[in-house]
């Protein structure tokens, strides 16, 4: 049975009952693939990673430039935007601010510098993968955007139906299951209410559901989950959206998701701040195909991937 075929037959209590008892991968398993648009995501999205750390001749802090490298910024030199696609494309007119003759913008690409479950050569910000790698959820600030900072967005995605928004809606979709699927090159809407206090009071609802659960660093995986296979509900899957797209509420101007990152939030650090680290997980949606990645943290598997976890789930659905 097809991952989106099992959502429509188990309905909104299967698919979180399933999303319980789903284990954690270091690799994918036989029998299962990746998911190129995943459901039941939570109602945020980070921005995915640039290279922040490579320095750019001409803004590294002399002669009145400032440093782009290591500010937490995507950073790039002034254009008109004649197609309207928020990106700069060869040929429109652009400010030479180092008088280089060439336009100057920090490096970000999906697969070279972004967030990737699997090692990547090509990949010169984490060569390794990022399974297991340790930051901390945070909502907007003042100050320059950081690792991990996330934006609350409305489902479904625009190119998919109309948003819902409102601080309710926000708030089931943290709580429960919103079946709409998300994957790479949607266009998400960013929910222009205050979202702090219900984000808070989800994040600390969902550690409570299983507070023994802990990452285990020798193992890399969670352990002490009171959930089979080690499935619990402080794992979210969320998006993570193009860096170098401006961000502003409605739809005329909405973020553009790069992938869906899976993160076990292991201790509240603030008020809607929370520790973590990414993962890999079973999920619910749609499965890749023709060698199309959505990051590689959220799989589907058509065959038991461990006798306990996968027969507990296959019999849910019969």
């Amino acid at each position: 049975m097809k991952p989106t075929s099992i959502l429509a037959a188990a309905g909104i209590a299967g698919a979180l009952a399933f999303l319980a008892a789903a284990p954690v991968f270091s690799q994918v398993p036989g029998g299962c693939t990746e998911l190129c648009a995943v459901s039941c995501i939570k109602p945020i999205s980070i921005p995915d990673r640039w290279d922040d750390v490579t320095p750019i001749p001409g803004y590294t802090g002399g002669s009145k430039k400032p440093n782009w490298a290591g500010n937490g910024r995507y950073d790039f030199e002034s254009f008109t935007d004649l197609n309207a696609n928020h990106l700069w494309d060869p040929g429109e007119p652009y400010t030479d601010s180092n008088g280089n003759g060439a336009y100057d913008r920090e490096a970000y690409d999906p697969v070279t510098t972004g967030y990737n479950a699997d090692a990547n050569a090509a990949n010169g910000l984490a060569p390794a993968g990022d399974l297991g790698l340790e930051f901390v959820l945070q909502p907007p600030g003042a100050s320059a955007p950081t690792i991990g900072q996330y934006y609350a967005i409305d489902l479904p995605a625009i190119n998919r139906g109309t948003p819902v928004t409102g601080g309710s809606q926000y708030q089931d979709n943290f709580a429960s299951c919103n079946p709409s699927v998300v994957g790479r090159g949607d266009r998400i809407m960013i929910e222009p209410g205050g979202t702090t206090g219900p984000t808070n009071q989800a994040m600390r609802d969902l550690i409570a559901q299983d507070p023994n659960a802990y990452w285990d660093a020798t193992t890399s995986s969670v352990q002490g989950s009171a959930f089979p296979a080690g499935g619990s509900p402080r794992i979210l899957r969320f998006a993570k959206h193009d860096p170098r797209i401006p961000l502003s509420s409605g739809t005329a101007n909405a973020l553009v998701v790069t992938g869906v990152l899976a993160f076990f939030m292991e201790q509240m650090t603030g008020n809607a701040a929370v520790q973590g680290r990414l993962l890999r997980t079973p999920g619910l949606g749609e499965t890749c195909t023709g060698g199309a990645t959505n990051g590689g943290f959220v799989i589907a598997c058509a065959t038991p991937a461990t006798p306990t976890s996968w027969g507990r789930i296959k019999g849910t659905y019969r």
